[in-house]
């Protein structure tokens, strides 16, 4: 065998032990480390490289790489250099795959979690789980204190591992909730924030989930004392705290940080202002999907056919139709895709018209997933126009002095007149929106940046993170 054909042998044997790894990853999703993915994705550049200088090698021909006689010998021969070389480099490349292979066979191990002496409200095994299989490699894992619960389903707390010689490890900030909204989280955090945002955000170190529910370590790049660190919510509601110093960790923050790596950065963006604000108002349609009746999600290759007593609706024609629509309608919805998952709640939206929202109260939402078309029949418990003048009427109902009829072209206040908003947001929401897009944060409230003791702000929420209307 020659020495070409041997190491031809070597890249396709790495290779292929590289695509199992691969495949192997994709398939359990269980304690995905950021990492592994990213030396497997340097591995394999480094085989691709390998093999265009082979073949590269293969197809010189030997005269035109030997110095002719009398030469200065500056030019070395190829089979000193490129061989040889090529060679080194697939050993260091088996050590890389090796070391990967035997990371991603480690079984987790039984991790003692010991929760505050007050203990954690609705805390259960189920959790215990998560953290331990966060947490594999650890001797125990000690929760200090949960953080105020995120607004999307997510629970925050700060946890010291101990490592198996009893070393108390760096403070981390571990965050649990549904698995879809994590894994965008984490493939956010890899696409567009860490490259950019190294100062501001905390790193998004492992993923891991268990029985539906997912779980992110970050690590924090802050001073040591993490102990003393707070959410900004927190931090606004301490009177010993001066609107100064929030002032400075918010100017640092949106200004120097977030604005000169993203909202500066912009391109033209021209579209309707319903595809960027539409999903961010009241659903279209809330449907209910109910029990002992012929009720149901199926995934579209599943599609049944069209029962008596149920109006069938396309996902195109449902703005069109929804002045038609009358609560406690039994209705069949084709051409939605799933966008977001909660317990017993999933969020339907128009593939490319994301203005088009149709929300599911259903029991069986953890068994779908994000980016699952689907085809649903339910009930319908309201449409927007229904639902925005309920929550009119309710907001305005102890405020005498305020003329509140949501059928009306204006409101009254002190005897002045105003436009009903909603009579305008229709009109608002077909016009063009004719502005700049860049990268935006999407869920940048109080409880998603925690501060340090000196001031600085860490952002730990980049599930909607990407690139839209930077308003």
């Amino acid at each position: 065998m020659s020495d070409q054909t041997h190491l031809q042998t070597l890249i396709t044997n790495r290779t292929r032990r590289l695509q199992k790894l691969k495949e192997q990853q994709a398939q359990t999703g269980l304690n995905t480390d950021p990492a592994v993915l990213i030396e497997i994705e340097d591995l394999e550049a480094e085989l691709k490289t390998l093999q265009r200088e082979l073949a590269a090698f293969e197809s010189q021909p030997k005269e035109q790489v030997r110095p002719q006689a009398g030469q200065a010998a500056d030019f070395v021969d190829a089979d000193q250099t490129g061989l040889p070389r090529i060679e080194v480099k697939l050993e260091e490349a088996q050590m890389k795959l090796t070391t990967l292979e035997n990371r991603s066979q480690t079984e987790p191990q039984q991790v003692q979690i010991q929760l505050p002496p007050a203990g954690l409200n609705n805390f259960d095994p189920s959790q215990m789980t998560l953290l331990q299989r966060l947490y594999p490699d650890e001797q125990q894992v000690m929760v200090e204190r949960e953080f105020g619960g995120g607004f999307g389903g997510t629970r925050v707390f700060l946890v010291r591992p101990i490592d198996r010689r009893g070393r108390h490890l760096a403070r981390q900030i571990v965050k649990i909730g549904p698995t879809s909204s994590l894994k965008r989280e984490q493939r956010n955090y890899l696409d567009y924030v860490k490259k950019s945002h190294p100062f501001v955000a905390a790193e998004v170190a492992r993923f891991a989930e268990w029985q539906g529910v997912g779980g992110i370590i970050y690590n924090f790049v802050g001073d040591g004392r993490l102990g003393q660190t707070r959410t900004l919510e927190e931090v606004f509601l301490d009177e010993q705290i001066s609107a100064d110093a929030i002032n400075q960790t918010l100017t640092e923050l949106l200004d120097k940080a977030l604005g000169e790596q993203w909202y500066h950065q912009t391109e033209p963006h021209i579209c309707f202002f319903d595809a960027e604000y539409g999903p961010h108002l009241v659903e279209l349609l809330r449907v209910r999907v109910r029990s002992a009746s012929q009720d149901g999600l199926w995934p579209v290759e599943q599609t049944p056919d069209l029962v008596d007593g149920y109006r069938y609706l396309s996902a195109d024609a449902i703005p069109a139709e929804l002045s038609t629509i009358e609560p406690e309608t039994p209705v069949q919805i084709e051409g939605l895709v799933i966008t977001k998952v909660k317990p017993d709640l999933l969020k339907l939206q128009h593939p490319t018209r994301p203005g088009i929202v149709v929300k599911v109260e259903t029991p069986e939402a953890t068994n779908f997933t994000v980016d699952q078309a689907v085809t649903l029949r339910g009930e319908v418990l309201y449409t927007r126009p229904a639902r925005l003048a309920q929550i009119m009427t309710t907001a305005f109902a102890n405020f005498t002095e305020v003329g509140v009829a949501p059928q009306a072209e204006t409101l009254t206040w002190n005897g002045h007149t105003y436009p009903n908003p909603l009579h305008l947001y229709p009109t608002i929401l077909s016009q063009t929106l004719d502005g700049q897009k860049s990268l935006v944060h999407g869920d940048l409230h109080l409880r998603n940046i925690l501060v340090d003791e000196s001031g600085h702000g860490w952002l730990i929420d980049f599930a909607l993170v990407k690139e839209r209307h930077n308003l």
